[in-house]
């Protein structure tokens, strides 16, 4: 079964350029896999292959006898909402003593911006804000971190048992209080 499930993510991974990875987990007799589609290139609904279904079938041609429960892309970005006008923050949920390029992507301009960094040996990743231009970390800003190795391939980091494959930062604004 290994076989086939392995054939299928690479199918996957050439036909949408994606990163597939799945698990399996016997209970009983029934096998569940689970599928995980990250950082799709190639939209299903665009390509006019709609990914609405996966048929798994042998060298044999024998068709699995199964059902699928659910077919789920996974995007997710983890969100986080920072103190604005902070000089640094933190990024978690990353590996230990890992290099990273970061890219911040402006989710309103569109606008990358590339940082690159070393975790420390908790996972964790020291953002110093000044390097950014000044005002680009605002109340009114939000944006996507994309996580890749050196080699530039995607990364994903995990919080609480959860796999994530970006943040998502927001900033809170600044509340000045009179007395």
């Amino acid at each position: 079964m290994s076989t086939i499930l392995t054939d299928a993510a690479n199918y996957i991974d050439s036909t949408y350029t994606a990163t597939t990875t799945f698990t399996q987990l016997q209970i009983g007799s029934f096998i569940y896999v689970t599928f995980k589609v990250r950082d799709m290139q190639i939209d299903p609904a665009v390509s006019g292959d709609d990914l609405v279904a996966i048929t798994l079938v042998d060298e044999f041609a024998n068709l699995f006898t199964g059902c699928f429960e659910e077919i789920t892309i996974c995007n997710d970005c983890y969100n986080l909402n920072i103190d604005n006008c902070e000089d640094a923050f933190i990024l978690t949920g990353l590996n230990a003593t890992t290099n990273y390029k970061l890219v911040f992507t402006d989710n309103q301009s569109n606008v990358n911006y590339t940082y690159y960094a070393q975790s420390d040996v908790q996972g964790l990743i020291n953002i110093d804000a000044t390097y950014f231009p000044d005002g680009v970390f605002n109340p009114y800003s939000s944006y996507t971190v994309s996580i890749f190795d050196n080699n530039g391939n995607p990364m994903v980091l995990s919080l609480d048992a959860v796999e994530y494959d970006c943040y998502h930062l927001t900033f809170t604004p600044n509340t000045i209080v009179f007395d």
